[in-house]
């Protein structure tokens, strides 16, 4: 049988970030529902995720009876997509593709965040050798400067950043940075290249 929303709310301590469950009845859900699969946006390393999200499924099998298994994802648009399509049940989401995934299916509804995701906060990180000041006020400087964004899909790497510049500068990031930002590094691959001064600066 499927598992109903409010069974899962008891889930709300183990999850750090915004977790979505669907209460949908596909056909394709109901076949695979002897196991009960989530997933989570892939923000780290995916041998720390598979570690850190196994121990998890066997919490949760050991607490709810049922065989728990975690389905790795490729990147923040495949984790919405398994949701969509009912591959997986549940799912830790950030912001933004919380709503991607809640408007792709009808009765998902949150269940549980973080304490600390209210407070959550999106830092422009430079190197040390970019010549930025630490400021209160917006950096405009980094207009001058190589840039790189976090995935289309992240909240705090992409669409955070992109409406704070438009707000503060009142022109899109194409306009903004003279050299043209990069969209398209995954987040490990982009926190390398800013520490070895690839980039200037980033999300």
């Amino acid at each position: 049988m499927m598992y109903k929303c409010p069974f899962l709310v008891r889930l709300a301590a183990l999850f750090s970030a915004l977790v979505l469950v669907a209460c949908g009845g596909e056909k394709k859900r109901q076949a695979s529902s002897a196991i009960l699969r989530f997933s989570a946006i892939p923000d780290q390393n995916s041998t720390e995720l598979q570690e850190k999200f196994d121990q998890l499924a066997g919490y949760l099998e050991e607490k709810l009876g049922v065989e728990v298994k975690y389905v790795p994802s490729s990147d923040y648009k495949a984790s919405v997509e398994m949701f969509k399509n009912g591959d997986i049940q549940l799912a830790w989401f950030g912001g933004l593709t919380g709503v991607q995934a809640r408007a792709a299916v009808e009765g998902a509804e949150a269940i549980a965040q973080g304490k600390e995701d209210p407070a959550y906060l999106s830092y422009f990180i430079a190197h040390k050798d970019a010549g930025i000041e630490v400021s209160d006020s917006f950096p405009a400087a980094i207009g001058e400067k190589s840039f790189t964004f976090g995935s289309e899909s992240s909240t705090s790497g992409r669409l955070m950043p992109v409406y704070f510049i438009r707000k503060e500068t009142g022109k899109t990031v194409q306009e903004f940075f003279k050299k043209t930002p990069d969209f398209l590094v995954p987040m490990i691959r982009q926190r390398s290249w800013l520490r070895a001064a690839r980039w200037r600066q980033g999300f």
